[in-house]
């Protein structure tokens, strides 16, 4: 039901991350901060131009206002506080993955911290 959304979603993120980047989209090169609006584009010309894709839409607001709160305002503030960030269970799963330690067993989490858990706005969200 929701996998358009959070598809969508995760290359808004992805391409706020990576602006620069050099993607191929059907034999055409762009920068990855063009790839939401192209994926836009051809959504609505899959449509015949009748209905515009909401569910891409629906992605790419959800990114904005999370890579806007976990990234741009830690930085306009002057602190590197996010006002929304990932679960630390969520880090937990994927450091587990990826064979790292988890954040509460000193494997590279933020021990000892009350507040939500530190954006490394330089790097991957959510640390």
């Amino acid at each position: 039901f929701f996998n358009p959304h959070l598809t969508f979603y995760v290359v808004y993120i992805w391409s706020k991350q990576h602006p620069n980047a050099r993607v191929n989209l059907f034999g055409m090169p762009l920068a990855a901060a063009y790839l939401p609006l192209a994926y836009l584009v051809i959504g609505y010309a899959l449509n015949n131009g009748e209905v515009i894709p909401v569910d891409l839409l629906h992605g790419m607001f959800v990114g904005h206002i999370y890579f806007y709160l976990a990234c741009i305002v830690p930085k306009v503030l002057g602190g590197r506080r996010a006002v929304v960030s990932t679960p630390v269970v969520l880090v937990d799963l994927c450091h587990w993955l990826e064979g790292r330690g988890l954040a509460g067993d000193g494997g590279g989490g933020d021990e000892g911290n009350d507040g939500p858990a530190l954006v490394d706005v330089d790097g991957v969200i959510g640390g």
